[in-house]
């Protein structure tokens, strides 16, 4: 049996279908098919074919040099085979065009690379505490390991929500409620247990040098945020999140204090 890994004697004992030859995905996998039909008297193994004639001299660095197969033929025998390049990770978006040749034969490769919109934050989940009025902040690091630049903004905005307050209300409400009491009365209070839960909405800052990530860049960011004058309790935990470049980040913060109090439960 043969082996056929980037040698130009091995690849005359193969025979192409008709191209061009599509392939497409995501860095760093970019899937497709080749035809390939085997010529040779014995079982050939493929496990890489080399590409030829890059229109761009800079793809080969890419990965774009090497189709990476992995079968084998039995005598006289082919088909369509599942193959793939194994590219740059930050490979821009676009199309890419190069060739194989086995023998005489030459046939173009065409390969779609798509968008990867792919981040990486950490921490995924922001955990805080303080107080209503604080003056809180947090530093998050952000990768970019795929093939598209992200911009930052300036500010984003956090709804925080007491954990549990739905439930917490609604029992607050039957426990002050008479047996005469109406329907109406009763959804009337609980309406307005719920308009007083509410929190107004937090402005978050984001703190950096540069608002670009690009591809394979990792940023410092920090969060600052005041929170509601009114309205938080001691001992109970609020949640929200932000939109932060497309993905969620959520928030929990831990109130340990009433606004302008000294005695705090420890951080």
């Amino acid at each position: 049996m043969r082996t056929i890994q980037q040698t130009a004697s091995g690849m005359e004992m193969l025979h192409l279908g008709d191209g061009p030859f599509i392939f497409s995905g995501k860095p760093p996998i970019c899937r497709g098919t080749l035809v390939i039909r085997s010529t040779s008297k014995e079982t050939v193994r493929v496990r890489a074919i080399s590409t030829e004639h890059c229109e761009d001299k800079k793809l080969a660095p890419l990965g774009f040099g090497q189709i990476r197969v992995q079968t084998r033929l039995a005598p006289g025998t082919g088909g369509m085979l599942r193959a793939h390049f194994q590219i740059d990770p930050h490979t821009a978006p676009g199309i890419y065009k190069t060739s194989i040749a086995c023998g005489k034969e030459k046939k173009q490769v065409v390969v779609y690379v798509q968008e990867n919109p792919a981040l990486r934050i950490s921490p995924a989940r922001v955990q805080l505490r303080g107080a209503g009025g604080d003056h809180l902040s947090h530093t998050l690091v952000i990768h970019n390991p795929g093939n598209i630049t992200h911009t930052l903004e300036k500010v984003a905005t956090v709804w925080l929500e007491e954990r549990d307050w739905v439930g917490r209300t609604l029992v607050y409400t039957l426990r002050n409620s008479s047996e005469d009491e109406k329907h109406q009365a009763f959804f009337d209070r609980l309406m307005d247990e719920f308009r007083k839960s509410a929190l107004p909405p937090v402005r978050v800052a984001l703190k950096y040098d540069s608002p670009e990530i690009r591809p394979g860049d990792t940023r410092v960011v920090g969060l600052e945020l005041i929170l509601p004058p009114r309205g938080m309790n001691k001992g109970r935990t609020y949640l929200g999140f932000i939109k932060l470049l497309g993905n969620r980040l959520w928030l929990e913060v831990a109130c340990n204090g009433s606004p302008n109090s000294t005695k705090r439960r420890p951080k």
